[in-house]
């Protein structure tokens, strides 16, 4: 099965080889920068802002280069400017890569930009979150040993969240086995290979599979 997948790789390959004279969408496809009011703007490659319509437009990335944070003060003064609100950006594009926005927990008002680590016509993308863990600390009698009681301490737990976005809609989907076998149900030879698979071996394939669908299924990269 190893080898058939390697195959389809190949064949993917080819493919991609005959339409060299068209532009495929990947990661290093360079998109127009810009602001992105929905998603549409970014299948289009047509932002409905430029970057200078931020007031004071400034922003950190983390050491990866996955995170994007605007700056406080470019966030202070959102609302004096055309946009008004972090509510109308969708995403963004700097120097040619596309971020989307993220809201990574409800409770806490913070919002972050996500590079996409895969571009195709299945995305991948993945962001850090912060859950709060209750545990119980037990309370010793230091010249005893022993314990004496507890009490409840809040731990922040760090916490990977994986997702699937179909280029085509832009639909968001939590990256787990079932929802990329449907995502790539129109490639029947590369779904019959991964069917064949033992299921831990099919999990730890899931993301070589996203490659080879969007190397055997290439899209056309947006047009200026």
């Amino acid at each position: 099965m190893k080898y058939l997948l390697t195959i389809l790789l190949f064949t993917g390959l080819l493919h991609g080889s005959a339409t060299m004279a068209q532009t495929v969408m990947n990661n290093k496809f360079k998109f127009e920068n810009g602001i992105y009011t929905k998603h549409q703007n970014l299948k289009d490659n047509k932002p409905a802002y430029p970057l200078f319509k931020i007031p004071n437009f400034e922003y950190q990335l983390d050491s990866k280069g996955n995170l994007l944070f605007l700056s406080e003060k470019s966030l202070a003064q959102l609302e004096e400017s055309e946009i008004k609100s972090m509510d109308n950006i969708w995403g963004l594009c700097i120097d040619g890569k596309p971020y989307m926005k993220i809201k990574p927990n409800k409770e806490v008002d913070q919002v972050y930009f996500v590079r996409y680590y895969i571009l195709g016509a299945v995305c991948y993308l993945y962001y850090p979150v912060f859950e709060e863990q209750t545990v119980e600390m037990y309370v010793y009698n230091p010249y005893t040993g022993k314990k004496m009681g507890s009490k409840p301490i809040v731990n922040q737990e760090k916490k990977i969240i994986r997702k699937l976005m179909s280029f085509e809609t832009g639909e968001l989907k939590d990256y787990n086995t079932d929802n990329l076998m449907a995502m790539i149900a129109k490639d029947k030879k590369l779904v019959a290979a991964l069917a064949d698979l033992a299921p831990i071996e099919l999990e730890n394939k899931l993301f070589e599979s996203i490659k080879i669908y969007n190397d055997r299924n290439p899209i056309l990269a947006p047009q200026k």
